[in-house]
């Protein structure tokens, strides 16, 4: 089970941050070329559950957003930014 970040160290916080930042970009990354995928199929074949598939994965992009808003602001209450 993760900790909590007010128990981790400086460089433990780090380590997250610098994950939580990686995660979010490259699973937003997957998102974008799903949603580009889906208008391409859309567009040649109509509307299929490609079209609709990266709204699905929306809430988990929001859960990365937030560990990573999280992670941002016990950085910046312990002035590591």
């Amino acid at each position: 089970m993760k900790k909590d970040l007010k128990e981790l160290s400086d460089a433990e916080l780090l380590k997250d941050y610098k994950n939580s930042k990686n995660l979010l970009f490259l699973y937003l990354g997957l998102v974008l070329v799903m949603l580009v995928a889906g208008v391409i199929t859309t567009i040649k074949q109509g509307v299929n559950a490609f079209t609709f598939l990266p709204f699905a994965f929306m809430g988990v992009l929001v859960i990365y957003r937030n560990s990573y808003d999280k992670a941002g602001k016990e950085m910046k209450s312990r002035n590591l930014k």
